[in-house]
């Protein structure tokens, strides 16, 4: 296969080049940085292939993302980010599918910085697998417990929206550093906290993950106990009415299931918090392919949580034909993007199969 074979252009880089053009004649200007009291240190550790191509650390499109992020936390929460410093770390060839690897590694040597998050950023190879988006791509991963992120650099695909970069960046560097404050991914289209669009037409927050972020900071995270964190979100769900798109995965990767005083807890009283004990119990038989015990669960996670579409998508996995259809479509319907996706997903095949 040729390696000079041209990138399909996402859609709205269309709109970015033409913006670009359109913007030229306006004159450059210097970013005015806000530094507040409540602002959180950030340490960075940077792919060397990162640092070598910089002339000045502070016009590096790595640095002007972290300001882009930091200006949108404290506009709609009132704290930003502050670089408390950086060191460079050698990172091999990795592919988007190498990434879950790649933290592993980063997160056995870290050691724990007292109020610090810890962001680490490499250069992925191949990164127009990202742009073209044949299968989602896994550009971020966060871990809550011990304050770390680590985040694949992304580089638009052509030299005219190139200018774009530190917008592109700063959007998801604010999505996986928000993790650390507690924020969970949702269906929400709108929201920056939306895993699965390719581009956010801007850096809000979902009603969810605005009051989890508010409450999370306001008792200084980290939590002190997984319960407490599920109760919080339970709680949160319940009151924005949202739903996660991770639900019950989130749940079955907190609750350690050897832990009955876990297990068995009600998070809060709230329908979702009844219902984690039943979604996580289900995801894990799913995951074991004991689809009869996870159906069994799921139902009785439903019971509890009725409004969760995450709940209808897993029951269409283990259940069977007309049933299987029924939860799927009522999962699509409340805008389940898994849901949705399957769904499109069985009409090109069948238009695939009649060609």
């Amino acid at each position: 296969m040729s390696s000079d074979r041209t990138i399909p252009e996402p859609p709205d880089f269309v709109i970015k080049r033409v913006l670009s053009q359109a913007l030229d004649f306006l004159p450059s200007y210097e970013p005015r940085h806000l530094n507040l009291k409540g602002d959180i240190p950030v340490y960075l550790q940077l792919d060397k292939h990162i640092t070598a191509t910089w002339q000045e650390f502070e016009k590096s499109d790595v640095y002007l993302s972290l300001q882009y992020a930091s200006r949108s936390l404290q506009r709609q929460f009132g704290f930003g980010l502050k670089i408390s410093g950086y060191d460079e770390m050698t990172v091999g060839g990795i592919t988007f599918d190498g990434i879950q690897r790649l933290f592993d590694r980063q997160l056995k040597p870290v050691s724990r910085r007292p109020d610090t998050l810890t962001v680490a950023i490499f250069d992925p190879i191949n990164p127009e697998r990202f742009y073209s988006r044949v299968a989602p791509s896994r550009i971020g991963l966060s871990d809550l417990g011990r304050q770390v992120s680590l985040i694949a650099r992304l580089l638009p695909p052509d030299n005219e929206t190139s200018d774009w970069g530190a917008l592109i960046n700063g959007q998801l560097i604010l999505h996986e550093i928000v993790h650390l404050f507690g924020a969970v991914h949702v269906s929400d289209l709108k929201s920056i906290m939306n895993p699965y669009t390719t581009w956010v037409s801007s850096d809000r927050f979902d009603p969810l993950n605005f009051g989890i972020i508010k409450q999370c900071r306001r008792g200084n995270l980290p939590v002190k106990s997984v319960a407490e964190y599920l109760t919080l979100v339970a709680d949160r769900i319940d009151q924005s009415g949202y739903g996660m798109a991770d639900y019950p995965p989130l749940f079955f990767s907190y609750v350690n299931l050897n832990q009955y005083k876990l297990r068995d807890s009600d998070y809060g009283g709230t329908d979702v918090g009844r219902a984690i004990p039943y979604a996580a119990i289900g995801y894990r038989m799913y995951l074991l392919k004991d689809h009869a015990a996870a159906r069994d669960f799921f139902y009785k996670a439903l019971a509890c949580a009725p409004t969760q579409a995450a709940i209808h998508y897993y029951l269409s996995k283990t259940t069977s034909g007309k049933l299987s259809e029924v939860h799927l479509n009522k999962s699509a319907a409340m805008g389940f993007y898994r849901a949705l996706h399957d769904i499109e997903k069985s009409h090109q095949d069948f238009y695939f199969d009649i060609k």
